[in-house]
């Protein structure tokens, strides 16, 4: 896998806007609300480095909207900075069910499986992030990867 720390040096924490329909489906202001707060003070504690905190805050998130995409790509981040590979996987693989065309979380998918020694579903996430991202940041190491397996 990546060295964690490239992978922390170039990873937006903070989610760029886009809709995320767990949270537009809240009909309570109140929960939007604490939503919105968990995540922040997730957001925030994640480029702090402090992931087991931002775990925690993003997990009072997810209990309000599970199906946030945003809440999942960034937990999956968390366990995978933490080196916590397997618990990665999970919230990745919901975060792309979610976002079928983030390229951020197919690639970070990847790299989780990879770490885990699940070199053949990592290869198919790294060959759809080039799909999606054939000239993206990633592109040139993902191309490597893959062809390294080939």
């Amino acid at each position: 896998p990546r060295d964690k720390s490239d992978r922390e040096a170039s990873d937006p924490v903070v989610m760029s806007g886009g809709k995320d329909d767990a949270v537009s489906e809240l009909d309570d202001a109140g929960k939007r609300a604490s939503f919105s707060k968990h995540l922040k003070a997730g957001q925030r504690l994640m480029k702090q480095r402090s992931y087991d905190k931002a775990l925690e805050e993003l997990g009072q998130a997810n209990q309000i909207a599970p199906g946030s995409y945003q809440v999942n790509h960034l937990m999956g981040l968390a366990h995978y900075y933490k080196g916590s590979y397997k618990q990665a996987i999970p919230y990745l693989e919901r975060a792309v069910r979610l976002k079928a065309t983030s390229a951020e979380s197919i690639a970070a998918l990847g790299d989780a499986y990879q770490a885990t020694g699940r070199t053949s579903k990592a290869l198919d996430a790294y060959k759809k992030y080039l799909k999606l991202q054939p000239k993206g940041r990633r592109s040139d190491q993902v191309r490597e990867i893959v062809a390294r397996y080939h």
